[in-house]
């Protein structure tokens, strides 16, 4: 359940990126050189790699505070 809900979080950081470049870039005037072009085509999979890097790193986070603090099964939380 929570791979679906990070691949719907992902499709949607694409979506919201490829907008950007779609309706945004033309309003920014760049120069045509080939280091502009290689950073605008790698921006975006730098991008979703850093969410990717960020997500890892929270549910690492979360599993290690996990096994820190166990908690027996028979006690209900309150």
């Amino acid at each position: 359940m929570k791979s679906g809900l990070l691949l719907l979080q992902l499709l949607g950081l694409s979506i919201a990126i490829s907008w950007a470049i779609r309706n945004l870039g033309p309003r920014f005037p760049l120069p045509a050189t080939d280091a502009v072009a290689l950073s605008l085509v790698l921006l975006p999979p730098l991008l979703l790699g850093i969410a990717l890097a960020w997500r890892w790193r929270s549910l690492a986070i979360a599993a290690n505070s996990d096994k820190a603090n166990p908690q027996p099964a028979d006690q209900a939380e309150g």
